[in-house]
């Protein structure tokens, strides 16, 4: 009897939902939270790849004539255009995610109201 109700028990939490046909707006409030923090991040790595791509361009400048440090210059060059281009994308997708799921940018989520009778 406990395993069915250790089954059965997270399904009935669901059922109010369904029954009354109400909106997930803890799933826009979700993915409102995400999108937000990865607004916040994604500049943040920009940033970081741009300072590795400098500093690779600088350290391969400086090291004219040892093809050793030119080497590592160019990976690190490497390395912070790889970032560059994977940061700008992950921005880029995560906007058609926003876009496509009616995420506004930068809004105020809506408050559910819950349905009354008419007295």
């Amino acid at each position: 009897m406990k395993k069915f109700l250790a089954l059965v028990a997270p399904a009935l939490l669901v059922v109010p939902m369904v029954a009354h046909a109400q909106t997930l707006a803890w799933f826009d409030t979700l993915t409102g939270s995400l999108q937000d923090i990865v607004d916040l991040l994604v500049p943040l790595f920009i940033g970081i790849a741009l300072v590795a791509f400098l500093f690779g361009l600088a350290k391969y400048i400086f090291a004219a004539g040892n093809e050793e440090a030119q080497a590592n210059g160019r990976k690190i060059m490497v390395a912070g255009i790889i970032g560059l281009f994977v940061a700008v994308s992950i921005w880029g997708i995560i906007t058609v995610l926003g876009t496509s799921l009616g995420i506004n940018q930068g809004g105020t989520i809506p408050v559910p109201v819950s349905p009354t009778v008419a007295p």
